[in-house]
């Protein structure tokens, strides 16, 4: 069993409501000047983090959406290729014939009355006729490729520290303590800080 105080318990349950840590922080009680490191920290204790891994191992068994599904789901909307909906003489199938993954692809139909023609029937009489389009609303499929994008490591999201020529001229002893500052603001844990300072082209101090 894990032993979290009843605030790092809150936390838990509210960052799976969005997973933004700074907004989990503050719903869970934590002062909202400090929220953001509140929550890298959280983030980084590894009793919450088993906590959070449970908590949403649970929530895909109760709902059955797993990883798999949903970047199957993405893809869907990413690959999606616009000649199906139509014929092969250029008509607009009916959303009703359409295949599970290319229905996916829409997010709705907006069905357009306009001015149409005449017709005149068998007994001479001339009635108006509508006419009708129907325009096909899509997903959003670059924010697609982004999201999958980023669940298979292809994007890093970056965070920039000072400015251009900040450290140019600060000693080894002064860009390390720094280095190591940045580190901590951002959530990395002691191990990470350890191995930041032994990089390639680092010696390691004793």
């Amino acid at each position: 069993m894990i032993n979290l105080t009843p605030k790092q318990q809150l936390f838990v349950e509210e960052y799976l409501v969005d997973l933004n840590a700074t907004q989990a922080a503050i719903r869970a009680g934590y002062s909202e000047k400090t929220a953001n490191e509140q929550g890298a920290r959280l983030l980084a204790n590894v009793s919450v983090q088993a906590a959070i891994k449970i908590a949403m191992d649970k929530r895909s068994e109760r709902t059955h959406i797993t990883q798999d599904r949903v970047l199957d789901e993405l893809a869907k909307l990413a690959f999606f290729d616009i000649r199906k909906l139509y014929d092969d003489k250029g008509n607009l199938i009916p959303i009703t014939q359409l295949d599970d993954a290319t229905a996916a692809a829409i997010a709705g139909i907006d069905v357009v009355e306009m001015a149409g023609g005449m017709e005149i029937g068998g007994d001479a009489a001339v009635k108006h006729v509508a006419m009708y389009t129907k325009k096909v609303k899509l997903v959003d499929k670059r924010a697609a490729l982004v999201d999958i994008g980023k669940h298979i490591g292809m994007f890093i999201d970056r965070k920039e520290v000072g400015k251009p020529g900040d450290f140019e001229n600060l000693s080894d002893d002064e860009l390390e303590r720094r280095t190591e500052a940045a580190l901590q603001a951002l959530g990395h844990t002691d191990a990470a800080i350890r191995t930041a300072k032994t990089a390639p082209g680092k010696t390691a101090k004793k």
